[in-house]
Parts: structure tokens; C-alpha cells; sequence
């Protein structure tokens, strides 16, 4: 993973801890696409970012 790819959240989080973090919003991403159908259709970006919620 690049860089790029991370999501900074706090400056106060290990590498360690980040790296789960960035783990655990990949994997709530997949499990919405998968919810939307996205393996059978397409699935609209808005409709995506209305579920995804920061913990």
C-alpha cells in the first residue's frame, strides 16, 4: 500500500494501528459494494458514500 492509499485519520495512531484502521474501511467498502450488488451491476458512487460511516 502506497501513501496515497491510506486514510489519514489522527496523527496520534501508530503505524500499527493505522494500518488497521485502513484495513477495517477497505473491508466496510467490499461489504457495501457487495450488499449494492456491485458484483452484478453497476454501482453508483453517491449510493456507496450514503453507507460508508466512519467508526
Amino acid at each position: 500500500m502506497s501513501e496515497k492509499d491510506e486514510i489519514p485519520v489522527s496523527n496520534t495512531l501508530t503505524p500499527e494501528e493505522q494500518a488497521v484502521w485502513d484495513a477495517k474501511a477497505k473491508v466496510r467498502v467490499l461489504l457495501n459494494l457487495w450488499d449494492l450488488g456491485g458484483g452484478r451491476m453497476k454501482v453508483k458512487k453517491g449510493d456507496l458514500t450514503k453507507r460508508i460511516v466512519r467508526d
